[in-house]
């Protein structure tokens, strides 16, 4: 989810996300240079999105008018599972070979169900029959395993305290992949400054209330207007 006052080409955004979660901005993507095409923008990410979408707001040569989040996930692990165990996990389950598996296995084993069910959101049918389709493409779940692999939220975190813009935040009251008192914990530490809002519904929130969760994006968004986040 991308809320701009202006569009930005989804491809250029794309690369630009590629080199952002490795921790580094890349401002040129191919002959049109993004560099050149920096526009004030409110920038909305759901998930592990927000850390991208914080990254950017920290380093990018204009920063965006806000940044907000839908169920942000930023409750780092453990830190002795970063420090041991994922430098040998995280190759592994985002190698091509995992990214196939997965999707092979995900569809007859009622496994797309179980972790839909365990965000504590209401799926409904129709939304379940779309996520078998995207659990079904090896790339698909690659992507997403390399994306939440290379988040650095302990390197992200601290540096939040120096953000040039605006935060605000949605939780799910009954989120069980980001439970509410740990991310409010994160939240008031590195980013006390930002609105939250905590709405009943599970991790998928904004497909439960999606009217809602679209209202609250479009009503931060100003034509003009300086850094004012709306209600």
């Amino acid at each position: 989810m991308l809320g701009v006052h202006q569009l930005v080409g989804l491809t250029t955004v794309g690369a630009m996300a590629l080199t952002v979660v490795g921790g580094q901005i890349a401002y040129s993507t191919g002959d049109s240079g993004f560099h050149r095409r920096v526009i004030p923008v409110t920038i909305g990410l759901y998930s592990a999105g927000a850390a991208l979408a914080l990254r950017w707001a920290l380093d990018a040569p204009q920063p965006p008018r806000a940044v907000l989040g839908l169920n942000p996930s930023l409750v780092a692990p453990p830190a002795a599972y970063l420090q041991w165990a994922a430098p040998f996990v995280n190759p592994v389950a985002t190698s091509a070979p995992i990214g196939h598996l997965l999707a092979r296995l995900a569809g007859p084993t009622g496994f797309v169900d179980r972790l839909l069910s365990s965000t504590g959101s209401a799926v409904p049918l129709a939304s379940r029959a779309r996520y078998r389709q995207l659990f079904a493409n090896p790339a698909h779940v690659r992507g997403a395993m390399g994306f939440m692999a290379a988040a650095d939220l302990p390197g992200l975190l601290p540096a939040c305290a120096r953000l040039p813009c605006p935060a605000a935040f949605v939780i799910g009251e009954r989120d069980r992949w980001v439970p509410q008192a740990a991310l409010r914990a994160v939240l008031a530490r590195h980013l006390p400054q930002a609105r939250v809002q905590a709405w009943p519904g599970g991790h998928l929130l904004h497909e439960e209330e999606p009217v809602r969760a679209a209202a609250w994006v479009l009503g931060h968004i100003k034509p003009t207007g300086g850094g004012h986040t709306g209600p």
